[in-house]
C-alpha cells in the first residue's frame, strides 16, 4: 500500500500525560509489478469480431516444389565409349577329365573287352539257323553292340590336345629305355660273332622293343612322325678287347608267306621290322603293313609286332597287341623276345603267315 493509504495517526500533546505513541515509519512504496509478471491478456481486434481467417497464398505466389532428378554424368566428346560387359558364362555341368592319357587308356581297353563280347555273341549267333536264334542272344548282341558304340563315341569325344603330364612322362621313359640299349649293345658287343649270351640278346630286344613302343607312343600322342634317337649315353664298361667283332649284324634276306600265297619281302639290312597297320592320320608307317592283306579285318593292330634279328638270331616280339600274336600255334607274351626260325608259323590276331630265311 502506498503512504496515501496509510491510516493517519495524531499524537497528542507532549503536554498530556498519556503515553507517547510512535507512529511506524511510511512503508516503502512497493516496485510496480513488471511486465513479464503480469498475465497475457488476449483482447480480441476492435475490428475483426468472430474467428481468426488466415488467408493462403495464391498459386500464383506458391513456390513450385523442388524434384529431384538423377545427374546425368555426359562424357566428354573424346572419351571412348565404354564397352558393354559381356554376358556371364553359364558353367558347365559337365564332369572334367583331369587325366585324359588315363581316361584315354580306359576307353581304349573297355573298348578291346566290347569288340570280342560282340564277336563272342555273333559266334553263338552263327551256330543257329536262320530265325532260330534265341532271344536272350540277340538282346545280348544289341547290348554288346549299344556299349561298343557308345564307348567309340566316349573316345572320339575326348580333347584331341596331349596331355602335358603324359608327355613328360614318355619322354623320360624314352631317355631311360635309350641308355638301356645302349648298355645292353656294350654288353653284347664284348663277345665274338654268334657267342653273345642268349639272357643278354632277350634283354637287348625287350629293351628295344620298350624304346619302340614308348617312341610309338609319343609320336601317337603328338600326332608325328616319331624322332630320331640321340647318340647313345656314353657309360663306363669293361673295355672290348682289339679285334672283337661286333655281333650285331645287319639281318640276313627274309620273307612272310601268308595263306593265300602273297609273299612279303623283309628288307636286307636292317635289325628291327615292326609288322602292323599303316595309319597316316597317327603317323604310323610299320615297315610290314598287312592292311592289303586284310589285317583290318583280321584283328591286326596298328603296331601289332616286330621281327628283330641280333647276331645270327630272328627272334619276335608281340607290341601289346590287342589280339595277340602266337608262334606255332602258341601265344606269346606281350614285350618277350621269342626266337623263330625258318619255317615257323606266326600268326598276328587271326592272320596266319610263314616265316622264311632265303640263301
Amino acid at each position: 500500500p502506498t503512504a496515501a493509504d496509510a491510516p493517519t495517526v495524531f499524537a497528542p500533546s507532549p503536554t498530556a500525560n498519556e503515553p507517547t505513541i510512535i507512529a511506524p515509519p511510511p512503508a516503502a512504496p512497493a516496485e510496480p509489478p513488471t511486465a513479464a509478471d503480469a498475465p497475457t491478456v488476449f483482447a480480441p481486434s476492435p475490428a475483426i469480431e468472430g474467428p481468426t481467417i488466415v488467408e493462403l497464398p495464391s498459386a500464383a505466389d506458391a513456390e513450385p516444389p523442388v524434384i529431384e532428378t538423377p545427374a546425368i554424368v555426359t562424357p566428354p566428346p573424346d572419351a571412348p565409349a565404354e564397352p558393354p560387359h559381356p554376358p556371364v558364362a553359364q558353367t558347365s555341368s559337365a564332369p572334367v577329365v583331369a587325366d585324359i592319357s588315363a581316361e584315354r587308356a580306359r576307353l581304349e581297353a573297355l573298348l578291346a573287352a566290347h569288340r570280342e563280347t560282340v564277336a563272342q555273341y555273333e559266334q553263338m549267333a552263327a551256330r543257329y539257323p536262320a530265325g532260330s536264334v534265341p532271344a536272350f542272344i540277340l538282346a545280348g548282341l544289341d547290348a554288346a553292340r549299344a556299349e561298343l558304340a557308345k564307348t567309340e563315341a566316349d573316345l572320339a569325344a575326348l580333347p584331341s590336345g596331349p596331355d602335358p603330364a603324359e608327355v613328360a612322362r614318355l619322354e623320360g621313359l624314352l631317355t631311360a629305355h635309350r641308355e638301356t640299349v645302349a648298355q645292353y649293345e656294350q654288353m653284347a658287343a664284348r663277345y665274338p660273332a654268334g657267342s653273345v649270351p642268349t639272357f643278354i640278346l632277350a634283354g637287348l630286344d625287350a629293351a628295344r622293343a620298350e624304346l619302340a613302343k614308348t617312341e610309338a607312343e609319343l609320336a601317337a600322342l603328338l600326332g608325328n612322325a616319331p624322332t630320331p634317337a640321340p647318340a647313345a649315353v656314353a657309360h663306363p664298361a669293361a673295355p672290348t678287347p682289339i679285334g672283337t667283332p661286333v655281333s650285331i649284324l645287319p639281318a640276313p634276306e627274309a620273307c612272310l608267306v601268308l595263306a593265300d600265297g602273297s609273299e612279303i619281302t623283309l628288307a636286307p639290312g636292317r635289325s628291327e621290322y615292326i609288322i602292323g597297320r599303316e595309319d597316316p592320320v597317327s603317323n604310323i608307317f610299320p615297315e610290314i603293313d598287312l592292311t592289303p592283306y586284310g589285317g583290318e579285318l583280321g584283328g591286326v593292330s596298328r603296331q601289332h609286332a616286330k621281327i628283330v634279328h641280333i647276331g645270327n638270331q630272328w627272334s619276335i616280339v608281340d607290341l601289346n597287341s590287342t589280339n595277340h600274336t602266337r608262334v606255332n600255334g602258341q601265344r606269346i607274351e606281350p614285350q618277350m623276345p621269342t626266337p623263330i626260325s625258318d619255317g615257323t608259323k606266326l600268326q598276328f590276331g587271326r592272320l596266319v603267315a610263314t616265316f622264311h630265311v632265303k640263301s
